[in-house]
């Protein structure tokens, strides 16, 4: 090992690095523990160290040995030069492996070595590594992709790989380049590059029998957080395919302008594929001619070459200096040898017709064949959702392909295409559709309102409730763009993400807790609903043939796992009277004559949570009967203390079980060790036998981490948690233990039991299903009246609210507006801000909070949360009000303020006194009636005020000094008194287009959420202020404008409610009534240099101003405005509402254009 130069650390993870080659000193590389770019700069007072012959020779012949990952632009020698060494753990040339007498080394290809890298990836005889822990795990986050596609990138990356089968990746027979977005080591930074747009890909390179098509602008995406987050997602698809190719080629992201995937076999889809790199238009392919040894194949009359190693072992061909082709040799003599282009999937032709499927991502995929490849499609998993479940299934099982395309920079656009057998099933489809959206709108609204009683029941922290509630309102409003429509056989839906794909993606990373949560409590739902269904049935059973039926059923000579099951003679109770009709029960359940019923699917017995399976073809059970405890327990006979209600030769009835049916469980719900539900043994009866018993060695669990269901003799269904002793359960487990249970670790709210209990069919027969009594009717709700106006206004119990318990919470350095939307979410209180207190406090929206309680009131987190930035809440008229604390508000303090600077010669401090009194919070002195007072003292002034007032004098006489060109003498940072006006600093957003269509009248909050997302602002309201008008958070308005400045948005929105907004910043904005607008007046500074030359020109000004602005709102007119001349430093100092303060903007520009003109 060559010796260490010198040391360094990484300024991003702090990893210390050795550089052991003078090759790397200078360049820029990647830190191999965080990816990060650092540059190689020796230590001050290093000296470069003598080297001897062997010395240099080694570094030498290293150094030619090893390039880094970037192809150069336009090479001019074919046999790459010497580069520098690449940054490791430790920094070192790595001498590549010799490559056999007529094949090239790699070029650019560059080793990476760091002790705390990724372990390598399995070799080719590993078995594949799981893509998640559990099948439950699996089919949520399938369930989180592709609910989401409509709206996200994700759906294109990670909703095609979760359905893609796993496959071990070749271990590198030689360190190759890791793959990060960044760009790597080179002889200088490579700077960020948009690469020109490559022309539509030649179907040439594209196989006959392509049955997927993925499509990735990898340097468009490189820098996208979505992108690496959607990759995240999909890391064992993704390593096993595009990063095992591009790490063979030593190939970065930023080198490749576009990667088409095609493959012909799904079965084998990692490697049955034809790969085409188009490079960068920086990059040139040239290099790679002389790469690895000839193949002894031609493409396009080019000599194809094979990559020594086995990462990737099939032949390649550069066809130009951008392309590379590479595939099996099989398809790559297909392509060479056929005489036109003729996809053998009409489905895939089609949807490469669109023009999205040259999108930034695309992926297509042959539906039948990904089905005939074992693809576990995603049809099940919205079986939670039974709102969506029928549509979802049609949507997914209709279509022979999809397509799915995205355009993630230049336009947040994505598309889904499904293309179907006929116009018909077209139509079928888009019905489906057209089910499916307002229903996942309604999802969406349901879960937003969830949100807040899930973090206050402390199953996801304050942090992620705030993010996934960010996420859940985007889908939403992502929702609302959709659009579809028929062409043909296919059915085109489209969606604009005004959020943001990237941002969108994103945020779901982040709120993967809270999804798999949101799932799980939906499976759950679901799986109760299911385990309710079925011990009615064997309550029907019982009423009819007097006992539980016998675990097994059919010929008594049969082997218990092959004669019928239980489920089976339950077929009638479960609404199969024809299927029970066709078996024969007394031959094997698996035979001839019963092998068509087998084979059906029987979703009864289907765990939503889990999803549809087979076992050796046939569809199998989630749930089970319980034979007791020990391997032997289904064979024990009636009355042996270990027996349960289920067993092969005995039929148990209630008076069977002392323990009581409530205390005795029936059915189970299993997750693992599945079988057919037509079989009988093991498949459909189980026992406890070997601990734990809950997501143990025997297969029980319901899909549920934390624990499972179980069906009680009773009819009831109750949740046993993971953590329940042993004991208790073999207790359940069994009829006639005689011992005496504690509940207390079970569910505290269990189902009820059935009662009334169902009709039993005709007991001769068994061929009818049961007919449960009637339920109830529901109680009448008489129907509210709507509102001929606006929705009412409903005071809070704002007392009541604060003292709801919250289990625990946490902001662990929440922004302070998420955080407070967050908790008025939760306790339903509107909640408005003191936004004067805030400046005062130098406190911004966006300013981190944090507290962390446990079993406290809803109270205790709102004063926790505000006094961690030193904040406090109000109660006032059924809102509250974050402010300043009271005291800060109510107590006089004495404060002495040197402004000799602010004085002119021999002047004393009694006029700007004056001025003080007359602009700076008037209302507050004795003279107008309040309590303060301001005195001079020499040279100074001797304020008595309360916090915010002198804040407010503080902040005048820093203005003053800042308009005069003075020193400021405050320690606060000068941007709180710089003398821009909010309307000016928002200009910018304010001028922003947007287009929206709310014709109908919305909830205000709902527009502006839109507004908010389509602009990039924060749109505050004071819910104070309009409740004092009488308007509600309901409160619905209607805005209509394509491609107008959200000033003009805001306007038509706002005016005909009665309200207007105030800027508070450069993008945020307060909505606020009029009322409130014109009595908040806000001093702001205007220079008038060129308008008031002196004190008569200026007064003039002012004269002009008041009879063009603000009629009588002056204070000479009995209003509250004052305006007065500033000689000094040439300013109007105008006192006034904003709505005012904008029309005095516009009259100086106006006056100033004017002033122009005559010049």
């Amino acid at each position: 090992m060559a010796e260490t130069l010198f040391s360094m650390t990484c300024t991003t993870c702090e990893a210390r690095l050795s550089v052991r080659s003078e090759a790397a000193i200078g360049n820029i590389v990647n830190c191999p523990k965080c990816g990060s770019m650092v540059q190689v700069v020796p230590p001050p007072g290093w000296e470069k160290p003598k080297a001897g012959p062997a010395a240099c020779a080694a570094v030498a012949a290293s150094a030619a040995a090893v390039v880094p990952p970037i192809l150069p632009p336009n090479p001019t020698q074919t046999t790459p030069p010497p580069e520098p060494a690449s940054l490791g753990a430790e920094i070192q040339p790595s001498a590549a492996p010799s490559a056999p007498i007529g094949e090239a080394p790699l070029p650019h290809a560059v080793a990476l070595r760091s002790s705390s890298e990724p372990p390598p990836l399995p070799a080719p005889d590993a078995a594949p590594t799981p893509d998640w822990a559990s099948p439950t795990e699996m089919l949520w986050r399938k369930w989180l992709v592709w609910a989401a596609g409509p709206a996200a990138v994700a759906v294109i990356l990670v909703g095609g790989w979760a359905m893609l089968p796993s496959r071990p990746v070749p271990e590198p027979s030689r360190p190759m380049a890791a793959i990060p977005a960044s760009p790597t080591a080179a002889a200088e930074p490579q700077p960020e590059v948009k690469p020109a747009e490559p022309v539509r890909s030649d179907r040439r390179w594209l196989p006959d029998q392509t049955r997927m098509l993925l499509r990735l602008r990898l340097s468009r995406l490189q820098n996208q957080e979505g992108f690496s987050r959607a990759v995240d997602f999909a890391e064992t698809a993704w390593q096993a395919s595009v990063e095992r190719v591009l790490r063979a080629f030593g190939l970065k992201f930023h080198a490749v302008a576009r990667m088409t995937w095609a493959a012909t076999d799904l079965r084998q889809w990692a490697d049955e594929s034809v790969v085409v790199f188009e490079l960068d238009e920086t990059q040139d392919a040239g290099a790679f001619r002389t790469v690895g040894r000839p193949a002894g194949l031609k493409l396009e009359g080019i000599e194809c070459r094979r990559l020594s190693g086995e990462i990737w072992p099939h032949p390649f061909v550069v066809l130009d200096e951008r392309t590379i082709v590479s595939g099996p040799e099989p398809l790559l003599r297909a392509l060479a040898s056929r005489a036109e282009i003729k996809l053998t999937s009409a489905a895939i032709a089609k949807l490469l017709e669109s023009p999205g499927s040259d999108a930034d991502a695309a992926l297509l995929v042959d539906l039948a064949a990904a089905r005939e490849a074992g693809w576990r499609l995603p049809e099940s998993a919205m079986d939670v959702w039974p709102a969506g479940r029928v549509a979802w299934h049609l949507v997914w099982e209709m279509p022979q392909a999809v397509g799915l395309t995205c355009e993630a920079i230049d336009r947040s656009m994505v598309e889904v295409g499904l293309v179907c057998d006929g116009e018909t099933a077209a139509q079928r489809v888009h019905a489906a559709v057209n089910e499916l959206i307002p229903a996942a709108r309604s999802g969406l609204d349901a879960q937003v309102q969830s949100v807040g009683q899930q973090v206050r029941d402390g199953r996801i922290p304050a942090d992620a409730g705030a993010v996934y509630e960010r996420l859940l309102k985007h889908s939403r409003t992502d929702l609302d763009t959709a659009r579809w429509e028929i062409t043909g056989d296919t059915i085109w839906l489209r969606i604009n993400s005004v959020s943001g794909i990237s941002d969108l993606v994103s945020t779901a990373w982040e709120s993967r807790k809270a999804i798999q949560g949101g799932w799980l409590n939906a499976a759950r739902e679901a799986d109760e609903a299911n385990h309710r269904r079925l011990l009615e049935g064997l309550e029907g059973y019982r009423q009819s043939e007097g006992s539980f039926p016998a675990g097994i059923g059919g010929g008594t000579l049969l082997a218990p796992d092959t004669r019928l099951s239980w489920i089976a003679s339950m077929l009638p109770y479960f609404g199969h009277r024809d299927w029970h009709q066709e078996l024969e029960f007394g031959y094997n359940w698996n035979g001839t004559q019963n092998k068509a019923v087998a084979g059906r699917s029987l979703d009864e017995v289907v765990n939503p949570a889990l999803g549809p399976s087979t076992e050796k073809g046939f569809p199998v059970t989630h749930y089970v009967g319980l034979a007791g405890i020990g391997p032997d327990a289904a064979e024990l006979g009636p009355g042996d203390r270990r027996a349960g209600v289920f067993g092969y030769g005995r039929k148990t009835r209630l008076q069977d079980i002392p323990d009581g049916a409530s205390n005795t469980i029936a059915t189970v719900g299993v997750s693992a060790k599945l079988g057919p539900w037509a079989s009988g043994g093991n498949a459909t009866v189980r026992a406890f036998t070997e601990q734990p018993y809950i997501n143990g060695p025997d297969g029980f669990g319901s899909g549920q981490p934390n624990g499972m269901l179980v069906g009680m003799a009773d009819g009831s269904v109750r949740f046993l948690s993971q953590g329940v002793d042993p004991g208790i359960l073999e207790h359940l487990a069994t009829v006639g233990g005689g011992e005496k249970v504690s509940l207390a670790s079970l569910d505290p709210a269990p189902s009820p039991p059935l009662l009334p209990s169902p009709q039993a069919p005709p007991a001769a027969a068994n061929t009818e299903k049961p007919k449960a009594e009637p339920a109830p009717a529901p109680r009448e709700i008489p129907a509210a009246q709507p509102p001929a106006d606006q929705p009412k206004m409903a005071m809070v119990d704002v007392e009541a609210r604060l003292a709801d318990p919250v289990s625990k919470i946490e902001f662990p350095g929440t922004p302070l507006v998420t955080a407070v939307d967050l908790l008025s979410e939760m306790s339903t209180i509107p909640v408005t801000y003191d936004l004067d207190a805030l400046e005062m406090l130098g406190i911004g929206i966006f300013d981190p909070v944090r507290a962390r309680l446990i079993d406290a009131k809803l109270a205790d987190v709102f004063a926790a949360m505000l006094s961690s930035k030193g904040l406090a809440y109000a109660v006032e008229n059924g809102q509250l009000l974050v402010t300043c604390p009271p005291k800060m508000r109510t107590d006089l303090n004495p404060v002495r303020y040197t402004v000799f600077d602010l004085l002119g010669p021999g002047e004393t401090p009694a006029p700007l006194a004056d001025l003080i009194r007359q602009i700076v919070s008037p209302e507050s002195w004795q003279a107008a009636g309040g309590q303060a007072t301001i005195e001079t003292a020499g040279d100074a002034l001797a304020v008595v005020q309360t916090g915010m007032g002198h804040f407010a004098v503080l902040r005048f006489c820093e203005r003053l000094r800042l308009a005069r060109g003075l020193p400021l003498r405050s320690r606060l940072d000068s941007k709180r008194f710089l003398l821009t006006t909010p309307s000016a600093k928002a200009q910018g957003r304010l001028a922003r287009e947007v287009s929206v269509n709310f014709h109908e009248p919305t909830p205000l909050p709902q527009i502006l959420t839109d507004l908010e997302q389509l602009t990039g602002t924060t749109i505050l309201v004071n819910w104070a202020a309009l409740a004092e008008e009488g308007l509600s958070p309901q409160v619905k308005g209607t805005v209509k404008v394509e491609r107008q400045p959200l000033g003009e948005a805001l306007a038509q929105l706002l005016q005909p409610l009665g309200l207007v907004w105030r800027a508070v910043d450069a993008d945020i904005f307060e909505v606020t009534s009029r009322k409130a607008a014109d009595s908040h007046l806000e001093l702001e500074f205007y220079p008038v240099q060129e308008l008031g030359r002196d004190k008569d020109t200026a007064e003039n000004l002012i004269e002009k101003l008041k009879d063009e602005v603000g009629g009588g709102t002056w204070n000479d007119a009995g209003g509250a405005g004052v305006v007065r001349f500033d000689g000094p430093s040439r300013c109007l100092l105008v006192l006034q509402s904003q709505p005012v303060q904008r029309e005095v903007e516009r009259f100086l520009a106006r006056q100033r254009a004017q002033s122009a003109g005559r010049q």
